[in-house]
Parts: structure tokens; C-alpha cells; sequence
């Protein structure tokens, strides 16, 4: 007599990548890590430093879900704390050092568990691709979504003639985050929040207080910046609610928005990010705006989630004056707002209902 075949259940564990530094969003998932266990899901979590030294934790599981969190730690300590001085902050050095450490990363997670299923949540690649802004843009452009105009020209004399013909240009080092590293130019003022001293383009430290100063007609600092890694994009006439141009950040779970928040500055600021000085608004703050415009600006942030292969984005929007939404930003690495809301987990939920 012939047995019938019998099929082993596949057992699933997930395994949390972060650094303890990382308290608004690493250590908020590890919070929910008895939502996995009620799901009969193993929870492991593991800094980036202790991959690095080989000590990955055993896991018997035939799948692994593989949750990065961003490498605070070595961001922090080995880019901006030390590599940075003497640089210009968000250079192509920096970020190839970045993506470097996520390759070494990946070569040992591959190494340990070659023999497993592994399903990322957000994979290597895509991660990669957010932290270069014109490569986004790119992608996002090409998936038929509105973008800021860019501008391939690094002359300062084409620079400073489209000034003169009246456009306000927004001047970003291409591999920088958090309002940081960014210069407005329009004809008659001139705004950065680099240091420029004795001829030289300095960056600050850390990610709050990038202060905007006037460097109006500094022709050495345009001409050393436009040397460098930079996205350079026409900025847009606001939509004005209350004196406050506004951006609302998308998060976006699974191809879902699962929660937004509203950031405002007072018209003349140069950024809306809360590092830099902006304010979060309650929802009640867009309630004049017509309701199909937000309808439009939310599918085009889901939109763009899945053109970047992002299953945990958050996307920056802005209106126009015209009420016309544009996406500025996208980041695959967003933190977990502080909200009855309970985005991390939402995030936990839909692993487990996408992976189980």
C-alpha cells in the first residue's frame, strides 16, 4: 500500500533589522512583537553592527520576513560625525559609502540564511534607490505622476539667466534628507542653509537647526555649488491655507495610505520639515480644500509607493497654487509618527496578512 504524500506546514519567523538609537521607529515595532507571536510567527530582532560581526540569531523557520530599519548608528557615527568633515554633506562619496554598508549587510544575511525563503518588506534595492533623489524622480516621472521641473544645467550663467526671467529654483545635494543641504535662489534673494566661509562650502552638524541664511549675488558659493552632486527643480507656487504653505507626508502600507500628516511654515520659509522648523496641522487644517484634490494627491502617493517597489513608503506631496498636487518626495526609511493611530501596527497587521 502506497502512503499518501504529507506536507510540513511552512513555519515563518521575521527578523527586525535596526539600531537602538533608532527609538522613532526601530524600537516602536520591536513593541509589537507579540502581534507576531499570537500569529505563531517568530520574532527576531538584530542590530546592524552585530550582522556585520556575524552573530546573526538561528532561525529553524523555512521563511524569513526581513523588516530594515535604517542604519542610524553608522549614518550617524561614520558619515556624518566623521567622513562629512571637510565635505559637503549628501556628496556621491557619502552615499556610495552608504550603499556599500548595505551591500556587506546583505552578503551576510545571504551567507547565513542561503537555504531559507527570505521576503523583504522593503528589499536592498528599493532602498537604494530612495536616497538618490533624481533617480526617484525618474522612476516616478516615468510612472506618469507630476513632479517639480528639473534642470540639467550646472552654468552659473544659466542659473542666474533663469533667475532673471523670474523662476525660483530649489537647489538640493541629490543624496540628502530631512531639509538639509538646501539652497532657494530667486532674482534678489539668495537662501542657504550651508555655511560658507573663506571660500569654503561647509555642512552642520546633525538634523535640527539647518538655519537658512541670505547669501544674496555670492557668486563663489553658486559657482562652488553647482560643482557639486546637486537636484536643481523649479519650485512651485504654493497653495496657501492661513499665510502657511503646507506638504502632506503619505504613509503608505502595502499600497495603502494608512495615515498623513500635515506640515506647515509661514509662506516665506524655505521647508515645511518639522527638523527645520516646520509645524505638524491637524487634519482639519485642509478641510476648505476640495475633497477630489485630496482623493488625487493620496492615489498618486500610492502610486508612487508601488513604482519605487516600496511596500512601507512615506510620500511627500505639495499643491500648487491652482490646488494641483505634485509628489517632492519619497522616503523608504519613514519614522513612525507619535499617533492614536498606531501606524507600527498597521505595518505589523499587514505583513502578517500579506505573508501568512
Amino acid at each position: 500500500m502506497i502512503k499518501p504524500k504529507t506536507f510540513r506546514k511552512k513555519t515563518k519567523s521575521i527578523l527586525v533589522v535596526g539600531d537602538i538609537c533608532d527609538r522613532l521607529s526601530f524600537i516602536k515595532f520591536k513593541r509589537k512583537r507579540n502581534v507576531f507571536i499570537r500569529r505563531n510567527i517568530n520574532f527576531k530582532t538584530v542590530s546592524y553592527s552585530t550582522i556585520l560581526k556575524g552573530n546573526l540569531p538561528g532561525i529553524k523557520s523555512d521563511k524569513i520576513i526581513i523588516m530594515l530599519f535604517f542604519p542610524l548608528d553608522y549614518w550617524n557615527n561614520e558619515i556624518e560625525n566623521k567622513f562629512i568633515k571637510g565635505r559637503v554633506y549628501g556628496d556621491r562619496k557619502c552615499i556610495e559609502m552608504f550603499y556599500d554598508y548595505l551591500d556587506r549587510i546583505r552578503e551576510v544575511i545571504d551567507n547565513k540564511y542561503g537555504n531559507k525563503e527570505l521576503s523583504y518588506v522593503n528589499t536592498f534595492s528599493a532602498v537604494k534607490v530612495d536616497r538618490d533623489k533624481e533617480l526617484t524622480k525618474k522612476i516616478i516621472r516615468k510612472a506618469g505622476l507630476p513632479v517639480p521641473r528639473s534642470y540639467s544645467t550646472r552654468s552659473y550663467r544659466d542659473i542666474t539667466g533663469l533667475l532673471d526671467r523670474g523662476k525660483k529654483l530649489y537647489l538640493k545635494v541629490n543624496f540628502g534628507a530631512n531639509g538639509k543641504g538646501i539652497t532657494k535662489l530667486e532674482k534678489g534673494k539668495w537662501l542657504t542653509n550651508f555655511i560658507y566661509r573663506s571660500g569654503s562650502i561647509i555642512s552642520r552638524k546633525g538634523d535640527y537647526g539647518w538655519r537658512f541664511k541670505d547669501i544674496t549675488g555670492n557668486s563663489g558659493f553658486l559657482k562652488k555649488l553647482l560643482k557639486k552632486d546637486l537636484v536643481i527643480e523649479e519650485a512651485i507656487n504654493p497653495y496657501i491655507i492661513d499665510e502657511k504653505k503646507f506638504d502632506i507626508r503619505y504613509y503608505v502600507v502595502y499600497g495603502r495610505v494608512r495615515h498623513i500628516i500635515i506640515r506647515s511654515a509661514p509662506y516665506d520659509n524655505v521647508v515645511t520639515n518639522i527638523t527645520q522648523g516646520g509645524s505638524k496641522e491637524k487634519k482639519g487644517f485642509i478641510k476648505m480644500m476640495p475633497e477630489r484634490l485630496i482623493n488625487r494627491a493620496e492615489k498618486y502617493a500610492e502610486k508612487t509607493a508601488r513604482a519605487l517597489n516600496l511596500n512601507l513608503a512615506g510620500i511627500d506631496v505639495m499643491f500648487s497654487k491652482r490646488g494641483i498636487p505634485c509628489v517632492i518626495e519619497a522616503q523608504s526609511f519613514p519614522e513612525f509618527p507619535a499617533s492614536r493611530h498606531n501606524l507600527s501596527g498597521k505595518l505589523a497587521g499587514e505583513i502578517i496578512k500579506k505573508q501568512v
